[in-house]
């Protein structure tokens, strides 16, 4: 079981509480979100974190028919994932204090 986390303090924390929290997928409002895409690639290549895809596919008002990616997180791995928003929470308050 998950233990409560602490409020997001950042952009980067922010997109990862979610992914925790939805374990089913950020939603494509915030997948919209500025620099959404760029902190998915951080989180994976900066801080290894094993975040998985599926293809989500969609019509819009029109009746176009297309796709997105719906990021999420195994649950084999949410605990490991926990353990790096911490210290990435502890990061973001040491740089404040200082």
């Amino acid at each position: 079981m998950i233990r409560q986390l602490k409020q997001p303090v950042s952009n980067l924390t922010e997109v990862l509480h979610d992914l925790i929290i939805t374990r089913t997928g950020v939603s494509e409002r915030k997948q919209n979100q500025n620099g959404f895409r760029a902190r998915i690639s951080e989180l994976i290549l900066k801080h290894n974190i094993p975040i998985q895809n599926k293809v989500a596919e969609f019509s819009n008002k029109y009746g176009t028919k297309s796709h997105y990616k719906l990021h999420y997180i195994d649950s084999a791995d949410i605990q490991e994932v926990v353990d790096i928003y911490e210290k990435l929470i502890l990061q973001s308050n040491k740089r404040r204090e200082s």
